[in-house]
């Protein structure tokens, strides 16, 4: 099965092409403002890259945050709009679960994941998660909003309980930095 993947949580885009599992390519854009709306363009490239024909594609993954509004909006209405002109299916992932899966093989054995976006205002997206041993991941900290301070409660909670690890990654991590 041949997927375009997307997600426009951040301000640095990432989109890949898969074909039955395997990455055939990825991109991420520069975080640069307007990043987002020149997806389309990306995904033209990256198939183009890829030797991928988009009538080759038989689904699509898309982020649907926590994130930007406006990148959301763009990576899923782009999605939608290459699910329906190509009647595949169209299927949305949580963008820290898809940070955390990221994460997995860098992390020390049983280390929470916790993927943070910068959410601006003093904010971040974050939520932690535990590798479930199958290739999934069990959800320790739901996908939240909050200062670092928040953030740095949650996981001392966690932390204190379980006697692992937090491992912290994302562009949210530097307003996490003093806490």
């Amino acid at each position: 099965m041949t997927t375009l993947a997307l997600d426009t949580a951040t301000p640095a885009p990432s989109l890949a092409v898969l074909r039955d599992g395997e990455v055939l390519l990825e991109r991420t854009l520069p975080p640069e403002p307007g990043a987002g709306r020149r997806i389309a363009e990306e995904i033209h490239l990256l198939l183009s890259a890829a030797a991928v024909d988009v009538d080759d594609l038989q689904a699509i993954v898309v982020g649907v945050g926590p994130g930007g509004f406006t990148g959301l909006r763009i990576g899923i209405a782009t999605a939608l709009g290459l699910g329906q002109a190509l009647s595949i299916p169209v299927t949305g992932v949580v963008s820290l679960e898809a940070l955390a899966l990221g994460m997995v093989d860098h992390a020390p054995l049983g280390a929470l994941l916790v993927p943070v976006i910068d959410a601006k205002r003093q904010e971040v997206f974050a939520a932690g998660y535990r590798p479930d041993g199958a290739g999934g991941l069990e959800t320790v900290i739901a996908p939240v909003a909050t200062t670092a301070t928040g953030l740095a409660e949650m996981l001392r909670a966690v932390v204190v309980t379980t006697d692992r690890p937090a491992w912290l990654a994302g562009d949210g991590t530097s307003r996490c930095a003093p806490v």
